[in-house]
């Protein structure tokens, strides 16, 4: 028995984009900014409006919090990094650089 079709099965708080989009911009009433995040305590996948960047969600079913999505970069100092590292739940891609 094959599997019906469909996206492909998210795990930890993975995030996807909509990848086929029909005449009006959406996908099966995704728009191209919408995000699916997956829940690590229910495993339901919950999409986040790409205008939510940055802002804990809850989950649609179980309620538990969802981290904070950053589609985008987000510029640190000194001054706001440990705070921001010791407080998101998952992993950081961090980037240095300097003038010199």
């Amino acid at each position: 028995m094959q599997a019906p079709p469909g996206p492909a099965p998210l795990c930890g708080n993975r995030l996807t984009v909509a990848e086929e989009l029909s005449e009006d911009g959406s996908k099966g009433g995704m728009k191209v900014s919408d995000y699916i995040v997956t829940c690590t305590s229910c495993g339901t996948a919950n999409r986040i409006p790409a205008d939510k960047e940055g802002k804990k969600g809850r989950c649609g079913t179980c309620r538990a919090v969802l981290p904070p999505l950053y589609r985008h970069p987000q510029q640190l100092t000194d001054q706001t990094f440990d705070a921001f590292v010791a407080d998101y739940p998952g992993p950081v891609l961090a980037e240095f650089w300097a003038p010199w």
